[in-house]
Formats: C-alpha cells, sequence, structure tokens
C-alpha cells in the first residue's frame, strides 16, 4: 500500500479546507477516526478518492491515490484565503495492510498502546490508534482498523 499519497493537512483552518473539498462532513469526524471521502473539482467531477483519519483537532491525514489531491487542496487553501498548510510525507511513510480473520491475534503480540489512546481491541472499523511495536519504547505507528477485503483487517502506518 505504499504507492498510495498521503498528506497531513494542518493549520487551524484545516477542517474548513477539508469539509470544503471533500463530499464527506468532515465536521463530525472524531479524533481517532477515519472516512472514506471523494474529492470534487467545483463542477463536482471526480478528482480523487480516499481515507481522511483525524489525527488532532487541527491535523488530518489524506491518503489518495493522486498528487493532484495536494495540488487541488493548495489551490483551495489560498482561493479561499485559509490558514491550513498541506504536507507531503512522500517516501518517509509506509503503510502495509494486515488482513484476514487471525490479523487482531497476530497485532496482538506486537502492538503496545498508551492508557491515553484507544487499545488494539477498541479500535472499531475506520478508527484507528497510535501504537508502539512491543512496549512503550518501541517505534511508534499509526494502527487503523480499515481495508477493502471485507474481512478483519488493518493497515499500518510507520
Amino acid at each position: 500500500m505504499s504507492g498510495l499519497r498521503k498528506y497531513n493537512v494542518v493549520r487551524p483552518d484545516a477542517e474548513a479546507l477539508l469539509q470544503h473539498c471533500l463530499t464527506q462532513d468532515v465536521s463530525r469526524l472524531a479524533q481517532y477516526r477515519g472516512i472514506y471521502a471523494l474529492m470534487c473539482d467545483e463542477r463536482g467531477g471526480l478528482l480523487d478518492d480516499g481515507t481522511l483519519f483525524r489525527l488532532e483537532v487541527t491535523a488530518f491525514r489524506w491518503c489518495c491515490g493522486s498528487d493532484h489531491s495536494a495540488e487541488h487542496l493548495r489551490e483551495q487553501a489560498e482561493q479561499l484565503g485559509l490558514n491550513a498548510r498541506v504536507l507531503s510525507l512522500g517516501h518517509r511513510m509506509v503503510n502495509l495492510a494486515l488482513q484476514g480473520p487471525k490479523s487482531r491475534d497476530i497485532l496482538r503480540d506486537l502492538v503496545f498502546t498508551q492508557p491515553s489512546h484507544p487499545a488494539l481491541d477498541n479500535v472499531k472499523w475506520f478508527g484507528f490508534t497510535i501504537a508502539r511495536l512491543r512496549d512503550r519504547d518501541g517505534p511508534m505507528f499509526m494502527l487503523c482498523r480499515s481495508g477493502f477485503t471485507g474481512d478483519l483487517g488493518y493497515e499500518i502506518f510507520l
């Protein structure tokens, strides 16, 4: 899945920018949750589709298939005079999918979460948590309960 484009959309007007550019109601998206959305141009033509995750109040992660998404977001932020920035994560963030009925069991031996973050067993469909490998000192990663196999599955961003 590393071929997907990943962008962080940040700053005070990040939500307003995404609300303007995506087909979903971004204002209803809670922290540690994601949604599938379409990005359309001003005439309603499809530009891209992807998954949007709310990392914090003013920080989101947009995972999509095209570099045009970021260009469109940047253009719209400028045209609307919004205080939002679109940061490309490029090759610094890779991701993989672990899908199937035993995926949670496999992850139980690998995932550590702080008490302030959702635990592995509490991550619902299109939810995510920030986890560490094995213990509190392990490398950090984003663990999402998503995937399009129709089975239990996770996507890991690191």
